[in-house]
């Protein structure tokens, strides 16, 4: 890959923290956005020079006068969880300011957004979902995600661009994730919802910066937006996930059989979990901190299913996860142990 000139968004988030030193490795000048000192100390132990910009308070204007003009973009800044007005103003609004200040440049560089298997929508239980498919978010958080999708193909035909849609991510630098193998570690119990056998989208973390990059130097482009905003017929759109699913309650056997240790399914009933989501958002309200554990995502949790069709990358991109998922999670389990990380 040439050197570019490449802006990452949400760097010093959980995959920001992975795509940014590839980049650099790979010679790239990786410049980053930050909000703060401490997100600056962070953005150049990585090795990228920060610029100071906060997508959700600043105008666009004011980030058209920050913003170096670069070959590359990444926008990975979000939200995960939150207040609808919340989510918007980093997921939507973030989203289309970045866009609008590529689309104001006399060469308008490539833009690649990270959007969430959350913007698709949910699987029905005997088949995954591809690009194709019609949108339909069931979550705030989805639909805020779609949201910020529709909001950027409005500049299609002005910046090249292109979509990725992660499932749950794992890997170093996780801490969502890795709260439940904490969980698990510690009680010796696996919560599941429905019996735990809906079928998840999963992807380790460095399989999707492969992938974000094969997309960035390969990937085809968002062409034409219905519309709503979406991009015809799934063009520029890519799922990403392991080539198979994976359930929780398979999940609960890996880490059980890799840590020779025993894990107990603990069936949980649709009202209970309503209730844990409940007290997630009461505690998060009296904590002040963002939590994961909320309705929203319970909501996501009784889906029957999450599985996503990744041949179009497979295809296009000749692209594909360095192992299986269940190879990638034995791998990622005994590492989080060697590291005290359960």
């Amino acid at each position: 890959m040439a050197a570019k000139r490449v802006l990452v968004t949400g760097a010093s988030g959980f995959v920001g923290g992975n795509l940014v030193p590839t980049l650099v490795k790979q010679g790239c000048k990786v410049i980053a956005t930050s909000r703060n000192r401490s997100s600056d100390v962070a953005i150049l132990r990585l090795g990228a020079e920060p610029v100071r910009a906060d997508l959700a308070q600043d105008s666009a204007e004011a980030l058209a006068d920050v913003l170096p003009k670069v070959d590359w973009v990444f926008h990975l800044a979000g939200q995960l969880a939150g207040p609808p007005s919340e989510l918007a103003k980093v997921n939507v609004d973030g989203s289309y300011k970045i866009a609008s200040v590529c689309a104001s440049w006399p060469h308008a560089p490539l833009f690649v957004n990270l959007s969430s298997v959350a913007a698709g929508g949910p699987s029905s239980s005997q088949a995954p979902r591809d690009e194709t498919a019609i949108p339909n978010p069931i979550s705030d958080y989805g639909r805020s995600k779609l949201a910020g999708e529709r909001i950027i193909t409005k500049y299609c035909s002005s910046v090249p661009m292109s979509i990725v849609r992660p499932g749950i991510i794992f890997g170093p630098g996780d801490k969502e994730f890795n709260r439940l193998l904490q969980s698990m570690y510690r009680v010796f119990l696996n919560p599941l919802i429905r019996g735990g056998r809906q079928p998840l989208a999963i992807i380790e973390v460095t399989d999707l910066i492969r992938l974000l990059i094969a997309v960035a130097e390969r990937g085809e482009r968002v062409t034409a937006a219905t519309t709503e905003g979406d991009p015809v017929g799934g063009v520029g759109v890519y799922y990403a996930a392991a080539l198979e699913p994976i359930s929780l309650r398979q999940l609960g056997a890996i880490f059980s059989s890799t840590l020779e240790r025993p894990v107990v399914p603990l069936p949980v009933v649709p009202p209970v979990a309503w209730m844990l989501g409940l007290l997630g958002e009461q505690w998060s309200r009296l904590t002040k901190t963002k939590s994961t554990l909320n309705r929203d995502k319970i909501r996501e949790a009784l889906a029957k299913g999450w599985w996503v069709d990744v041949n179009k990358a497979v295809s296009q991109l000749d692209w594909q996860p360095g192992r299986s998922i269940e190879e990638e999670m034995k791998n990622w389990i005994q590492r989080a142990k060697e590291e005290r990380l359960l």
